[in-house]
């Protein structure tokens, strides 16, 4: 069985995409780049596999 997004569900679904990037920009702009690595290898730890 498929399923496929309508014309509408295909908007609603890179709207909320987008509003989601905003977020987590708005909330990584105080890091540096350093600081993003280190929380991108932290965020990392936290997966079931440690990857």
């Amino acid at each position: 069985m498929r399923l496929f997004l309508t014309e509408q569900g295909a908007k609603v679904a890179s709207d909320g995409q987008r509003i989601r990037e905003q977020a987590f920009a708005s909330l990584l702009q105080n890091l540096d780049g350093e600081e993003r690595k280190q929380l991108l290898h932290l965020l990392k730890k936290c997966l079931p596999d440690g990857s």
